[in-house]
């Protein structure tokens, strides 16, 4: 009888993730609050609108971030093909283009 291989930990599947997208998610978060409080203070839109596009952009990072800690789960038995769905779908979540990716 097989026994079911144990889970990691959410924090270290955490620390396995992809450092230089966690830094730049929390980057893009402060440039989106620095922008958005000078768009408040001068009641500019084109300010705004820049705010709002390093927002996405911190979000865009964030799923990068998220798709690299998954990657990084062992399969398990309910879940076999967890890294290999993982290494086709995340370039579909980062990329601001439409696509289709054939997941197999």
């Amino acid at each position: 009888m097989e026994s079911e291989p144990e889970e990691e930990s959410l924090v270290q599947l955490i620390k396995k993730g992809n450092k230089s997208s966690a830094v730049a998610m929390i980057g893009n978060a402060v440039i989106a609050a620095i922008k958005g409080v000078a768009a408040a203070y001068s009641g500019s839109g084109a300010m705004f609108a820049s705010a709002m596009h390093s927002f996405a952009d911190a979000i865009n990072q964030g799923f990068v971030f998220v798709g690299s800690v998954l990657s990084e789960k062992k399969p398990t038995r309910q879940f076999e093909a967890t890294e290999e769905l993982t290494f086709f779908s995340w370039p579909a979540s980062s990329t601001k283009k439409k696509t289709f990716i054939p997941i197999l």
